[in-house]
């Protein structure tokens, strides 16, 4: 045990020194083969605290520059520790070493990657579809429909050339041209809405102001051959009138419908 005067010698001694380096060494000094728990307890019964890695380096060093082995801040394995650790190890039973067979694990088979499947269009879309579909019909039949009817005027030529009216056929020209406005209408408004526009006045222009005159015509040519086909058939002025506009507004708003879908799926989450 130290006495008071070496306690207070040791205080003394240690207040001098302003660095843990220091510190740490003189407490080396003052034990026999230090290691880092004993030199951590000796320091802080004077009040001094230092990390256990960083005395451990020191301790190491000092204990290297005085030909003692490093412990890594493990106690030494003194003769008294030693007798200590054979009479723990004597009052345990020997356990068996069981030497076991290696256990073979199969491999799994790896599975090929499964292709992504292809999801159903929903009700949504095989709607606009079919109004897309039967719009468009019923817009180019009507319109083929009209040419069958004869206008005095034509009636006239007709006869003046000799014809009877019951033979009297209309032009090819005129047919082709009848189911050509629908299908001018619906493709001019895919023209506008599906395209890649590129930007700039005169695309700007091109596009809404180009494809939608060429819309309008044709949405007016259809409309006035499905106007004039349905007062031939008796209906009234109204029936005669909007009739043409549920037809070929179906057909359009329908697009639309497809349009709309399809950029929101573009747009959606993975």
């Amino acid at each position: 045990m130290e006495t008071i005067n070496q306690t207070r010698l040791h205080k003394a001694e240690l207040d001098k020194l302003k660095t843990q380096v220091g510190k740490i060494r003189y407490a080396c000094e003052q034990l026999n083969e230090p290691v880092t728990a004993e030199v951590q307890t000796w320091l802080r019964q004077f009040g001094v605290v230092v990390d256990r890695s960083y005395a451990s380096a020191i301790v190491n060093k000092w204990r290297k520059e005085h030909d003692l082995a490093t412990t890594g801040g493990m106690p030494v394995l003194s003769p008294e520790l030693l007798a200590e650790i054979d009479q723990i190890n004597a009052g345990e039973p020997e356990v068996p070493v069981v030497h076991e067979e290696p256990v073979t694990v199969a491999e799994k088979p790896i599975a090929a990657p499964e292709r992504p499947r292809q999801e159903a269009p929903s009700r949504g879309v095989i709607v606009a579809w079919i109004s897309f579909i039967v719009g468009g019909l019923v817009s180019v039949a009507a319109n083929v429909a009209h040419t069958l009817y004869p206008t005095a005027a034509q009636l006239a030529d007709w006869a003046a050339a000799g014809k009877a009216a019951n033979d009297w056929t209309p032009p090819p020209g005129a047919m082709v041209f009848a189911a050509f406005w629908p299908i001018a209408l619906i493709l001019a408004v895919e023209v506008i809405t599906r395209a890649q526009w590129r930007r700039g006045f005169l695309f700007g222009l091109a596009r809404y102001g180009g494809t939608t005159l060429v819309a309008a015509v044709a949405a007016v040519m259809s409309y006035r051959h499905m106007s004039g086909l349905l007062a031939i058939w008796g209906e009234d002025w109204w029936g005669a009138h909007l009739g043409p506009l549920a037809v070929d507004g179906l057909m359009v708003v329908s697009a639309a419908a497809l349009l709309s879908m399809s950029r929101a799926k573009e747009k959606a989450p993975a």
